[in-house]
């Protein structure tokens, strides 16, 4: 299992807090049924297998956000922090799933801007591997 060791953003949106991510694939998802026939093409949308066209509901992307926060989250679990889960942490844990661990560069560059001149290259991201 790819399961990867990071941080995002705490819920007051001033630090950083220790997470335990799965990525999981988002079309297995669909065919197991976790993402209901009425957000697949929303999901469709949002992960790009489809053209660009009609617009997602925020409603939609809310939905679609904490069902994928619930499949990646392995530590701290989904059912104990999700009722907390601010749109940054949602979207920290989208981005992720989306494009792996570089997905997370975004955020890190965020309050960091003067080291992510260099493209990340050289900003350290405490995020680690298991095997």
């Amino acid at each position: 299992m790819n399961i990867f060791k990071t941080s995002i953003s705490t819920f007051d949106g001033k630090g950083s807090m220790a997470v335990t991510l799965k990525r999981p694939s988002i079309l297995t998802l669909a065919k197991l049924g976790k993402i209901p026939n009425p957000l697949l093409g929303a999901a469709t949308k949002l992960f790009e297998f489809a053209p660009q066209g009609e617009a997602v509901s925020i409603k939609e992307i809310g939905e679609i956000l904490h069902i994928i926060a619930e499949a990646s989250l392995v530590e701290p679990k989904y059912s104990e922090i999700c009722d907390d889960l601010t749109d940054e942490q949602l979207m920290e844990i989208y981005h992720y799933v989306k494009e792996g661990a570089d997905g997370l560069e975004y955020f890190r560059c965020l309050g960091k801007l003067s080291s992510c001149s260099d493209g990340g290259k050289n900003e350290q991201t405490g995020g680690k591997r298991n095997a």
